[in-house]
């Protein structure tokens, strides 16, 4: 115990072990943006300011935008002489309570990035042994978020014993901050991150590369933890980095340019919505390149009801046509990927949020049934069928419905119970790039 506590001490870190578990109070997932797909490690004050500018300009901070995640580098690579976590003065010199500051004048949230190591992915200095010192340090400088690292950790160091110190440290300074542990998915965070509260959100994979099939991998193995989440608590497949990325290449830059395609990126975005995924956007919104249709996907009203539902339950896959994923049970936890797939998801007065998706390269037909997808209507009353991304309603059906999807693309639904039906159901029109072509 005392090597563990470190600059801690033997009474403090008892004190922290003992004392209860780090939580936001917020129950639904975090929205806002994050630098690290934007800037990397070239970071800097100015950007931050200019990149939440935007955010407020594009009226993004109006529909629940507010997290402004700054990531590994806005720290020194040292300490002060009194021990304290710094910022870097070359980039950040205002200092990062200044920053606070100026952000929660104009309504937003700092976040800020840390490591469990002695140092963090880029060589700054980590909290290891410092936990309770820099908790009440990112307290004291007004911080509501806190991304956790598990770079460069010491020898034996336990993610199950570890994260609990800096959470149980973040709930002991009285301050609301959301918790997002970032440990890859080692070992299966869902399974104990989840069971014993220990934080509001934890990575379920590696990081994410903006690319069609890997974030839809990411997303297969964020989906297989689904019933871990709960409200306050989520399962997190990392950041939607879109647009063209790394504006200022780093070193270390995995993607440039604009990666994705529009049927691409509303998929991406319509798995993060039904998985009630955190939605931190990753785009250089103060450049003049980013595709503008990347607003209009991120800005959907409809889309984002969805992932930020007070139920705040998570969305998973209930049928496929891959092997064994032919399925007819609601009840099922664990459903096969396929190339079409349909994602089910409750949302609030019984109603449900669906993802019909094509991962492959022609147009395919893909068929939802209510007794399996739901909602589960009285029998003398139809389902309506909302189309998120069009933004109106296909029509009314009764018993099932089936859509062509484009490829490589997902089509987000809600549907809720109409009203008794009075007429036969009826057919939608077509909508271009998908149609609603039967009940």
């Amino acid at each position: 115990m005392t090597e563990r506590c470190g600059a801690l001490g033997v009474l403090l870190c008892l004190i922290l072990l003992s004392s209860s578990q780090a939580l936001s109070k917020r129950r639904t997932p975090i929205m806002g943006w994050s630098s690290w797909s934007v800037y990397s490690c070239n970071v800097q004050e100015d950007g931050i300011k200019v990149q939440a500018q935007a955010l407020s300009d594009l009226g993004l901070w109006d529909l629940g935008y507010t997290y402004i995640d700054v990531d590994d580098c806005w720290m020194a690579f040292n300490r002060s002489a009194e021990g304290l976590q710094q910022a870097n003065a070359s980039t950040f010199p205002s200092g990062m309570a200044a920053l606070a500051e100026w952000l929660h004048a104009r309504g937003f949230k700092l976040g800020l990035y840390s490591d469990a190591g002695t140092t963090t992915c880029q060589n700054r200095a980590g909290s290891y042994g410092y936990e309770a010192v820099d908790a009440a340090t990112y307290a004291s400088w007004g911080v509501d978020l806190l991304k956790y690292d598990t770079c460069n950790t010491v020898p034996g160091w336990d993610p199950e014993e570890g994260y609990p110190i800096m959470g149980k440290a973040l709930n002991n300074t009285g301050r609301d901050i959301w918790y997002m542990m970032c440990n890859w998915g080692q070992g299966d965070p869902a399974t104990w991150a989840g069971p014993r509260a220990l934080a509001n959100s934890w990575r379920t994979t590696n990081d994410l590369m903006p690319l069609f099939p890997q974030f839809y991998e990411v997303a297969d193995a964020n989906e297989r933890w689904w019933e871990y989440a709960r409200p306050g608590q989520f399962n997190d497949p990392d950041t939607l980095a879109m647009g063209y990325l790394f504006a200022d290449p780093p070193v270390t830059a995995p993607a440039t340019g604009n990666t994705l395609s529009y049927a691409e990126t509303r998929l991406y975005f319509g798995l993060w919505c039904i998985m009630k995924s955190n939605l931190i956007l990753s785009v250089d919104f103060a450049s003049s390149e980013w595709p503008r249709w990347i607003l209009d996907i991120v800005s959907n009203r409809h889309a984002i009801a969805i992932n930020q539902d007070a139920l705040a339950l998570q969305g998973h896959r209930l049928w496929s046509d891959g092997e064994g994923g032919n399925n007819t049970d609601p009840r099922a936890v664990h459903v096969p990927a396929g190339l079409r797939e349909v994602w089910s998801g409750p949302l609030v007065d019984g109603d449900v949020a669906l993802l019909l998706v094509n991962r492959g390269e022609s147009i395919a037909t893909i068929n939802a049934t209510f007794t399996l997808h739901g909602p589960h209507c009285p029998k003398d009353v139809n389902v309506s069928v909302y189309d998120v991304w069009g933004q109106r309603v296909f029509g009314e059906c009764a018993s099932h419905f089936a859509m062509r999807v484009a490829p490589h693309d997902g089509i987000l639904l809600r549907c809720s119970c109409a009203r008794p039906a009075t007429r036969p159901a009826r057919k939608g029109k077509d909508r271009g790039d998908h149609a609603f072509v039967t009940q």
